[in-house]
């Protein structure tokens, strides 16, 4: 016998793509829950009981939402005949096919018909309906002003962002630090997005401490070399950058779409660079690494007398390895270059303890002083335009690129001004300390 009825609660987490270019009835369906179950983006399980020969089914869709939640993608299907919710979203009053990025919107706003109530999570980023009637209809608008924010945290993975509604948009991005506090680079511009456009964020991460962990940090920061008794350098931190075509970070053609790049800093070693990362700064000077460039990565590093093994050049958006030290060193080694547009190289080993990596070097394009790659460039075989201005034509304004420590640069290195913080505090910094961020920002549509 069926239970009585009751309300149902619908929750609908997260970026299923929906047609608002058909009708109410005709959009893309969300399959009603009967009792309480949750609707999440991922994978379906669907459970059947059988309880003492009368036949009751439930179907659980259950999303489980791969992503971090301030960025959405994915599609929704149908899961099976029978009641239906429809739900449609417009962004100032525009209607859109996908789940607008979370922001700071200044109005969220949910309507449903049958007396349902709607809610927005702003924290998981989803709908909750509550209803006693199926199907229900609701519809969300968010309301974006001036000022509107998108953040980006560190994730050691890629993030997506689509804007949401035609308009200009400013970027800014900070590089990642390199281990013993060698600080990240920062740049900013202004752009302007048409709906739709997407746009990949690589966030960089931090480098690792002296004989701990070998890796860089996310996104081009460079290794170190452990020696035959376990001891390394320090390493990279990654870069912060912004792209058009989306892959693992490393991958060629990914990193040649990249539109805005702010550097890492070196392992114990030289500072993000603008157009220029630091060098290295220890004795002897030809053991340590080189900043990265406009059109080249550092230069490899003299080998030490006492190094087990040499360090690597920069390369196109990753720093070098740091070099070995002797066998019998009783703490670290060469340490790994920043990552940026172009990577800092590492530094040799040397007898025992640090040698000083390079940084790595901040783009934009658009930026007076820059080189943009060109579109005919391999990874084998790259070239570079006379021309600041990336190939996709995608152009910032407005621009700014401030190094780590704290110069301000345009076509060459200027005063020091320092970068704002991205914490949420009044006044500057030298460079950015820890893990990168991103923030884009919604100036209107004037």
């Amino acid at each position: 016998m069926e239970e009585a009825s009751q309300p149902s609660e619908i929750v609908v987490w997260g970026g299923g793509i929906l047609d608002n270019n058909r009708k109410p009835e005709d959009l893309k369906r969300f399959n009603k829950n009967k009792k309480q179950k949750q609707i999440i983006l991922g994978s379906i399980i669907v459970i059947v009981a059988i309880i003492g020969g009368i036949s009751l089914y439930r179907s659980f869709a259950m999303y489980e939402e791969k992503q971090t939640f301030n960025v959405l993608k994915g599609t929704v299907p149908d899961f099976r005949k029978g009641d239906y919710n429809f739900i449609a979203l417009t962004v100032n009053g525009e209607k859109t096919s996908t789940v607008p990025p979370k922001a700071t919107y200044s109005k969220i706003d949910v309507k449903c018909d049958k007396d349902a109530t709607g809610e927005w999570d702003k924290e998981r980023w989803g709908l909750f309906i509550t209803s006693d009637i199926v199907p229900v209809f609701c519809t969300v608008d968010f309301t974006m002003e001036k000022n509107s924010e998108f953040l980006f945290d560190y994730t050691g993975n890629e993030q997506e962002f689509i804007a949401p509604i035609d308009g200009k948009y400013q970027i800014e991005l900070w590089g990642a630090s390199g281990e013993g506090n060698v600080l990240g680079g920062y740049t900013k511009g202004e752009i302007e997005l048409t709906s739709g456009t997407t746009l990949y964020i690589y966030v960089g991460g931090k480098g690792n401490p002296t004989d701990g962990s070998i890796t860089g940090g996310y996104n081009g920061g460079g290794n170190s070399t452990k020696s035959a008794n376990g001891k390394s350098g320090p390493t990279g931190g990654g870069a912060t950058d912004v792209r058009l075509i989306n892959g693992t970070w490393n991958e060629f053609e990914s990193l040649k779409s990249r539109i805005m790049v702010a550097g890492g800093g070196a392992g114990g070693g030289g500072s993000a660079g603008g157009l220029n990362g630091y060098d290295g700064n220890a004795s002897p000077i030809e053991n340590c690494g080189k900043g990265g460039s406009q059109t080249l990565g550092g230069a490899q590093a003299s080998r030490h007398r006492c190094a087990s093994s040499n360090s690597t050049a920069g390369s196109f958006g990753t720093g070098g390895i740091g070099g070995a030290n002797t066998t019998d060193a009783t703490t670290g080694g060469g340490s790994g270059g920043g990552g940026g547009y172009y990577g800092g190289s590492g530094a040799s080993g040397i007898c025992n303890g640090n040698m000083l990596a390079g940084g790595g070097s901040s783009y934009i394009s658009g930026h007076d002083g820059c080189k943009a790659i060109t579109k005919e460039s391999a990874s084998n075989s790259i070239t570079h335009s006379s021309s600041s201005e990336h190939y996709s034509g995608k152009v910032f304004t407005e621009t700014v690129m401030i190094d780590g420590n704290g110069y301000n640069w345009t076509t060459e290195k200027g005063e020091k001004i320092g970068m704002p913080k991205h914490d949420g505090t009044e006044g500057t910094m030298d460079g950015n300390s820890g893990n990168g961020y991103a923030r884009i920002t919604y100036l209107g549509n004037d």
